[in-house]
């Protein structure tokens, strides 16, 4: 009968053991494995890159359209003299003024979202029609310690600060105690922090208290909507298409809120126990934008933090198909040379590129399964030129699958990825002990490791 060869080749012409045989092929493929580092790394960078590119396509089109909104108010703002003397003892007059908020204050609406195109990419932006109403209580400048004589109501103003002003799509004018009064610009305010709308009040009929009031708003924005709980008791009621709202970025979370596939609805209840400012004040000493709160229109995890998370698992990806490929030769003799070791981990680096690329236009699950296919593909026909048998191939192929396959199904997990992860490293580990445990890798028989 032929002799089988050696399961390793004789170094020089001095028998090696088949110990020395195995430590050598183990080191050469931890010292590939390694290399292969240098790919994930640029493969990682790539992933980057594109991220970064298109976060620069985003900033392009809500340049365009507007950016993320944030309203304030409406906050009735009432200047008021001050009278002074100098060193010379000359009299002079100063303005200063005084800030009262609405005793409530309610906003409801509905968030309708768009996606625009850069180029490839998609941005996400929004038009929403809000209906913004409440009650004012008569200023009490006795509190302020103002003297009424000296309050200027000629110059008195309602404020509504909005982010970017880009996104008032429509006039906007109130109604006040019944009586109608337009909103036109007017430049920003300190305490507000960002460019206003305002109402003039110096019409006396503006002037007469407590007074409700009611206006609409048509206003576009991206990414977020925000609010300031300036009413002494504020509520916010908002509606959307959109099923991935985060609220965690906002000071407070809504009190009640329903996520579905179809979209999502909230609502906050807001008092004046629950912020840092009063009702009224004199000159810029709140910084109410400090409890802003509202909801980002955002994806859980895009197609390019997906991606990152999937070539992190590169080098696992590679260890699990290497395992399996030494393996096969321990227990088969068949000797897969290190360039063909190479190779196959080159097709696995591929996928990740394929991955990337296929996802910016067709979404990261399609691309993730397309190029799947593909490598399998690849490996199961190259895997046949050096392997005996096609059920060789196809096993060792199935376990690329099973690796490719398993982590897809953590990233489609959030709260239990961890979980399943050490789960399946766990399962892989008992099953290479299972199927090594009648190896007995000191000694030889007829070239197989036994």
């Amino acid at each position: 009968m032929e002799q089988q060869p050696s399961f390793y080749p004789e170094l020089g012409k001095k028998p090696v053991s088949t110990g020395v045989k195995l430590t050598i092929k183990l080191v050469t493929i931890g010292i590939l494995l390694i290399v292969f580092l240098i790919p994930k790394f640029m493969i990682m960078s790539l992933v980057n890159e594109r991220a970064d590119t298109s976060e620069a396509a985003r900033e392009t089109v809500t340049d365009k359209w507007a950016k993320g909104q944030t309203l304030r108010g409406p906050i009735l703002k009432v200047p008021y003299e001050v009278y002074k003397e100098d060193s010379k003892g000359i009299a002079y007059q100063e303005l200063h003024d005084c800030y009262f908020l609405p005793k409530t204050l309610a906003v409801s609406g509905e968030l309708a979202p768009r996606e625009l195109h850069q180029s490839i990419y998609q941005v996400i932006v929004y038009e929403s029609k809000l209906t913004i109403s409440g009650h004012f209580e008569a200023p009490d400048f006795g509190r302020l310690k103002v003297e009424p004589q000296s309050v200027r109501w000629d110059k008195a103003e309602l404020l509504l600060a909005v982010a970017d002003l880009r996104g008032v799509s429509d006039a906007v004018s109130i109604e006040w105690n019944g009586k109608a009064a337009p909103f036109v610009p007017d430049g920003s305010d300190n305490n507000l922090d960002g460019s206003c709308i305002a109402v003039d009040m110096s019409d006396s009929a503006l002037q007469t208290f407590p007074a409700d009031f009611r206006f609409a708003l048509s206003l576009k924005g991206s990414e977020r909507l925000h609010f300031a709980p300036v009413g002494e008791t504020t509520s916010v009621s908002l509606a959307s298409p959109w099923n991935d709202p985060q609220f965690s970025a906002g000071y407070y979370l809504p009190d009640e809120r329903e996520i579905s596939a179809t979209g999502f609805s909230c609502k906050w209840q807001i008092s004046i126990y629950n912020r840092n400012f009063p009702q009224e004040w004199t000159d810029d000493k709140y910084d109410i934008d400090e409890r802003d709160f509202g909801v980002d229109l955002v994806t859980v995890a895009d197609h390019y933090q997906k991606s990152l998370r999937c070539v992190k698992y590169s080098s696992l990806i590679i260890l699990l198909i290497f395992l399996a490929f030494f393996l096969n030769e321990a227990l088969t003799a068949q000797r897969v040379h290190q360039f063909q070791y190479i190779l196959v981990g080159c097709a696995i680096m591929v996928f990740y590129v394929l991955q990337l690329s296929l996802s910016e236009h067709t979404g990261f699950n399609p691309a993730y399964l397309l190029s799947t296919f593909m490598t399998l593909i690849m490996v199961l026909l190259y895997s046949r030129t050096f392997l005996n048998t096609w059920a060789n191939s196809l096993i060792l192929t199935g376990i690329l699958a099973l690796s490719l396959g398993f982590v897809f199904v953590l990233l489609q997990l959030e709260n239990y990825a961890l979980l399943a992860g050490s789960l399946g490293l766990f399962a892989v580990l008992s099953a290479t002990m299972f199927f090594t445990r009648k190896i007995r890798w000191y000694e030889t028989d007829n070239g197989k490791l036994q």
